[in-house]
């Protein structure tokens, strides 16, 4: 696996009645904590190396008056980038220098995010004690897709002040990243689960296209929904495929830049329950989210849905993961389970399953 980390240490806590550490305080503080990752790491056969002072990395403008942290002027990669290159881990404690030479502290979310804009890393995870994001249900949030998160999240009584500047400074750093990078919040002890798993185990930000919905075939750009769906299935759709819809047109999702799109109708059947007819995502957006976004908007405007697919299907086996209400269609009785409940089942030729 080619991983190539860098460690940037937060700020330790203060123990004292008066809530504060002195510059002399944290700066012990964060070398014998830096000082014991590094024996950490290299009785483990990880070569790293320390960065006590940070200045030969972070140059840094004078803390304002009665300011806890220093501004973070500019930052040079070079010696990151030769750590790195040759398989060491730098950490680095959030100290900088000024230009008269003086040492001063500096925010750790602050030194994160100066150094992923100039690094351009894969993936940025943020460690804590206590975990992801906590909806008002105190259950971990697992996804944020940005931009379409964004107010929902930024705006819920249940972030706290704290956790809203994280979030800003996340969606900050994001937009200046390649498309493909992303964010986590997690825990400490939770970080192997996080890093070397699909599941995951914090909350995830990533960037992803504006999903748009409409009930009317004019209102969106017809021939890129066409060849999405052409590239997509390998095949051409009928030359009528379009007048056939318009009739039956439940409803378009879609993503702004045409590389994700559901397409629904409402057939005789079911009492009217809306049926997906095509599901599609672009080659070049699979694996990034786009699916499951698009997903995501189905579940959220939508009770229920149903769907054909042949027992032939590979597909098949990732359908049943998905937490829905599952039914069985082209048999006599028809049997609902509870959502995180589905159970494999017996079909024939075609099945269906609604949200």
């Amino acid at each position: 696996m080619d991983m190539k980390p860098l460690v940037v240490l937060g700020q330790p806590a203060p123990t004292a009645p008066s809530g504060c550490l002195s510059f002399w305080e944290a700066k012990a503080q964060l070398a014998q904590r830096c000082t014991v990752l590094v024996d950490a790491l290299r009785h483990n056969a990880a070569a790293a190396v320390p960065f006590f002072g940070g200045g030969s990395v972070l140059s840094a403008a004078e803390p304002a008056p009665h300011a806890s942290y220093g501004g973070i002027v500019s930052v040079e990669t070079d010696l990151l980038q030769w750590c790195l290159e040759s398989g060491s881990i730098p950490i680095l404690c959030p100290i900088g220098e000024t230009a008269a030479r003086r040492s001063v502290l500096l925010d750790s979310l602050e030194v994160t995010a100066s150094l992923a804009k100039a690094l351009r890393p894969a993936k940025i995870i943020f460690l804590n004690t206590t975990g992801g994001l906590h909806d008002g249900s105190h259950k971990v949030l697992s996804n944020v897709n940005l931009p379409a998160d964004l107010d929902l999240v930024t705006n819920a009584d249940w972030v706290s002040t704290k956790e809203r500047q994280q979030i800003r400074l996340i969606v900050d750093i994001l937009s200046r990243l390649p498309h493909h990078s992303s964010a986590v919040i997690t825990a400490a002890s939770m970080f192997l689960t996080e890093l070397f798993s699909n599941k995951g185990s914090g909350t995830l930000f990533k960037t992803g296209e504006r999903m748009l919905r409409v009930r009317c075939l004019d209102s969106l750009d017809q021939r890129r929904l066409v060849n999405l769906v052409n590239a997509s299935f390998g095949k051409k759709l009928r030359d009528d495929y379009l007048a056939s819809l318009r009739p039956r047109l439940h409803s378009v999702y879609f993503s702004e830049g045409y590389n994700a799109a559901a397409i629904l109708t409402t057939e005789p059947v079911l009492g009217g329950t809306p049926y997906l007819d095509k599901f599609v995502v672009s080659s070049s957006r699979q694996g990034q989210g786009s699916g499951q976004m698009l997903w995501e908007c189905l579940r959220r405007d939508l009770k229920t849905l149903f769907w054909r697919s042949r027992v032939t299907n590979p597909i098949n086996p990732c359908y049943l993961l998905i937490p829905l209400l599952l039914c069985s269609v082209g048999t006599k009785n028809r049997t609902r389970t509870p959502p995180r409940a589905a159970q494999p089942r017996q079909c024939g030729e075609e099945k269906a399953a609604p949200l």
